[in-house]
This record gives structure tokens, C-alpha cells and sequence, in this order.
């Protein structure tokens, strides 16, 4: 019989917030369930991830290598919109730290929600992919960006988990974030004093 400490793990997937019956067929699926009904909590705590993105890495913009992921915290200079008519073209943001300067580039992007997102002499932290072209730094659709007071949102140490077609790897972070929370504390099952002599 299984203690009633560990009950919250086999709760119904679909109890964990944002799971819904859309997300709950995509949940299935991941964890090889006919149904979200078969899916249980402890399904996704035990849904390892199978790598990890390492985003501790602040160089500062010009010291940052080709092809690394790296966090930049600057400040937004500029915006360079696309000419009107010319939506094929990027969207361009700027910005520099004590090092140097960088452009976030961003295809087929809204403005107004990158104004929103990154305004101009505000401090901001991104993290991505650098690329250098012709001794400029440019990252092309950060994977994170934040503003200096939100810089915890950016996962320094990120897993990587197994998806499924429709399933992004921050909804499923947020699902397997609030698995892991339900885990309760268990005491300790080695007895006291093997416990203190090894």
C-alpha cells in the first residue's frame, strides 16, 4: 500500500495549472499514454531531461566566441525597424555594454511588441547564440530576453528535455517545474547511526 505522503504524485496530470484537454493530448503522447486520463504527476517528474544548455557564460559582448550561448546584460541603444513595404527584411535591435556593441536581429517580428519588450535606455539581459559578421556581434533570436529587474526569469542552467510535434520546451519547463514542486519532503530511510558512521 502506497503512504499517503506520496498521494500528490499520483495525481492526474492534468491537475498541474495550464494543463488543459489541447496540452493534454501532447502530454500523452510525450509520456507514450493513450490518454491524459492515463497520465499521472509522477510520470513527469520521471521525464529526465536528456542534456542541459549552460547559459553561465558572460563574457561581455566582444569577448564573447562564434557559435557560443552566451548572456549578455547592455543597454538598448536603438531600434532599427525594416523600410515600410520591405517586411522580408530583419528588425534590428541595439545594444552595448562596457565592451562593445551587439544587434539582436529578429525575423518577421512586431515592432511594437519589441519596444514593449526592449526599450530604448533601459538595461536588459539576453542570452543566444553569438555570431560575428565582419567584426560586428549580432545574435539572432535570443532565446531569452529580460529586463535588468526580471533577470531571474533567464534560467542560467537550463534542461533539455524530450518534446513532442506541438509541445515547446518552455511549457513543458513550466509543467515539469510544477510536477517537481508537488514531490514531497521524504525522511530519511538510512538508519541513524549507519547514517553518522559512513
Amino acid at each position: 500500500m502506497r503512504p499517503a505522503l506520496l498521494d500528490p504524485l499520483f495525481a492526474p496530470l492534468s491537475t498541474l495549472p495550464g494543463i488543459g484537454p489541447k496540452l493534454g493530448e501532447l502530454f500523452a503522447r510525450l509520456l507514450g499514454q493513450e490518454s491524459i486520463e492515463d497520465c499521472r504527476v509522477i510520470d513527469l517528474v520521471f521525464h529526465f531531461p536528456h542534456s542541459i544548455v549552460d547559459r553561465r557564460n558572460q563574457p561581455g559582448i566582444a569577448n564573447a566566441q562564434q557559435g557560443v550561448i552566451v548572456t549578455i546584460t547592455g543597454r538598448v541603444d536603438r531600434h532599427q525597424p525594416p523600410p515600410p513595404g520591405k517586411s522580408n527584411m530583419p528588425y534590428r535591435v541595439f545594444l552595448h555594454d562596457e565592451t562593445g556593441d551587439i544587434a539582436l536581429t529578429f525575423f518577421r517580428a512586431k515592432g511594437n511588441w519589441l519596444e514593449k519588450a526592449l526599450p530604448i535606455d533601459e538595461t536588459v539581459v539576453v542570452s543566444g547564440k553569438v555570431d560575428w559578421f565582419n567584426g560586428r556581434a549580432s545574435m539572432v533570436h535570443p532565446d531569452y530576453m529580460a529586463r535588468l529587474t526580471e533577470a531571474d526569469n533567464v534560467p542560467l542552467v537550463e534542461p533539455v528535455h524530450g518534446l513532442t510535434a506541438g509541445l515547446t520546451s518552455r511549457v513543458l519547463r513550466k509543467a515539469v517545474e510544477a510536477a517537481v514542486a508537488r514531490v514531497p519532503h521524504l525522511p530519511e530511510w538510512i538508519d541513524p547511526p549507519l547514517a553518522q558512521r559512513q
